[in-house]
C-alpha cells in the first residue's frame, strides 16, 4: 500500500489533474441561469419568475418557508409563490432561490457523502450567522452574504470528489479541511468562472479569510462573511487572529454595532434564538 500523500503534494496532483480535465466540477442547476436573466432587470416580471421557479417544487416550498422566516415575516402568512415573491423582491428571491439550488450541489453527490455533510453543515453555520449579522446593519441586505458565503465555500465540492477517485489520497475529515484552506478559494473562483458569474462575484469569493481585507465605504456583504466565519473559527482548534486584527470588525465597531457577547451579541440568549430562526433559511 502506497503512503497517503501530504497537502502540499495533493495541491500539485489536483492541479494537474484540473489542467488536463480530470476534475468533475458541479453542474450549476438550469433554473439558476434561467433567474438570472428573468431577474436581471430592477422592472422585471414577478410571474415569469414565479412560473420558472415552480418548475423546482422544493425550491418553491422553501421560499414559501423563508416568505414566513423571521427575517421577513408580515401579519399575513404567506401561502403561495406569488405571495412570497411579492414579499420577498427581487433581490432576497433570486439569493435564496440561488441558495437552494446551491444547496442541492452538498447533497447530490453518493461520492463523499460524510465529508460532503460536514462540509454542508460549516458552510450552513456560516452563512447563517452571515445572515444574522447582515440584520444587524443597515447598509447589508441579509440575503447577500447568506449566498456569498455559500459560493465561497463551493470550492470544497470538486476537492471531495477528486479525493474520493485518487488512489493515493488521505479520507479524514482533516486531509480535506486542510486542502480546503490550501486551494478551497482558488477551486471556488475557478468553479464561478465556468458558470460565467461576473468579476465582481469571482473577487468576492477571493477574499474568503482575507482577515486583513478593508473594504471601501460602510460595511457589505464581504466584511458580513469575514466576520462570520472569524466567528465559527473562535471556538475551533485553528481559530483566526485576535479580533482586534480584522479589518471587518474596525468597520462593524465604527457604526456603533454590538459585540458585547460575541460579533453582534450572537452568544446572547437572544441572539441564539435568532440564530436558531434564521436556520430555517436554509432547512
Amino acid at each position: 500500500m502506497r503512503p497517503n500523500l501530504d497537502t502540499a503534494t495533493l495541491v500539485a496532483h489536483f492541479w494537474n489533474d484540473f489542467s488536463l480535465g480530470h476534475v468533475r466540477l458541479p453542474v450549476l442547476p438550469d433554473l439558476a441561469f434561467k433567474l438570472h436573466d428573468l431577474m436581471s432587470e430592477a422592472n422585471y416580471e414577478p410571474a415569469l419568475v414565479s412560473q420558472a421557479l415552480a418548475q423546482d417544487a422544493g425550491v418553491s416550498a422553501r421560499l414559501v418557508a423563508a416568505a414566513n422566516n423571521v427575517l421577513n415575516r408580515g401579519r399575513v402568512p404567506v401561502a403561495t409563490l406569488d405571495m412570497a415573491i411579492m414579499r420577498l423582491g427581487r433581490e432576497r428571491t433570486q439569493a435564496l432561490a440561488n441558495a437552494h439550488l446551491l444547496k442541492q450541489l452538498f447533497h447530490g453527490s453518493p461520492a463523499g457523502k460524510k465529508r460532503l455533510q460536514l462540509h454542508w453543515d460549516l458552510t450552513q453555520r456560516k452563512a447563517v450567522t452571515a445572515t444574522y449579522l447582515a440584520d444587524l446593519t443597515d447598509s447589508v441586505e441579509p440575503s447577500e452574504p447568506l449566498l456569498l458565503t455559500l459560493l465561497q465555500n463551493l470550492g470544497a465540492l470538486p476537492l471531495i470528489d477528486w479525493m474520493e477517485r485518487h488512489p493515493d489520497a488521505p479520507h479524514g475529515l482533516n486531509a480535506l479541511v486542510e486542502l480546503d484552506q490550501a486551494i478551497g478559494t482558488q477551486v471556488a473562483q475557478k468553479l464561478l468562472s465556468h458558470w460565467h458569474y461576473n468579476l465582481d462575484w469571482i473577487d468576492a469569493i477571493g477574499r474568503r479569510e482575507s482577515w486583513h481585507y478593508l473594504s471601501d465605504g460602510p460595511l457589505n456583504s464581504i466584511d458580513v462573511s469575514l466576520l462570520a466565519s472569524w466567528s465559527e473559527l473562535e471556538s475551533s482548534a485553528q481559530p483566526g487572529p485576535p479580533l482586534g486584527e480584522v479589518a471587518a470588525f474596525k468597520k462593524w465597531s465604527q457604526a456603533c454595532l454590538p459585540a458585547t457577547a460575541g460579533i453582534g451579541d450572537l452568544y446572547s440568549e437572544d441572539g441564539q434564538t435568532r440564530l436558531a430562526a434564521l436556520a430555517g433559511l436554509l432547512d
